[in-house]
């Protein structure tokens, strides 16, 4: 949950100043969202990532663990 709603906090920060006034084009719209992702906070970045990977880790060791039950009642 924690993921979803870090990610979610970070494409709103970008819609809101990304659509703060209308673009000429998709190559400006496109300019506007590179430039304000590198804005963004490093540190929020990276906690999400970490926290994506986190989660990740997990997922293949559930998974990991099922095939090696699966496997063992045969």
């Amino acid at each position: 949950m924690f993921l979803l709603t870090e990610l979610n906090k970070i494409w709103s920060t970008l819609q809101e100043r990304v659509y703060k006034t209308k673009t000429r084009d998709v190559h400006e719209l496109r300019k506007r969202i590179v430039d304000e992702c590198d804005r963004l906070d490093q540190r929020v970045t990276d906690k999400v990532v970490g926290e994506w990977q986190k989660r990740l880790e997990l997922e293949c060791l559930q998974e990991e663990n099922s095939l090696n039950i699966r496997c063992e009642h045969f």
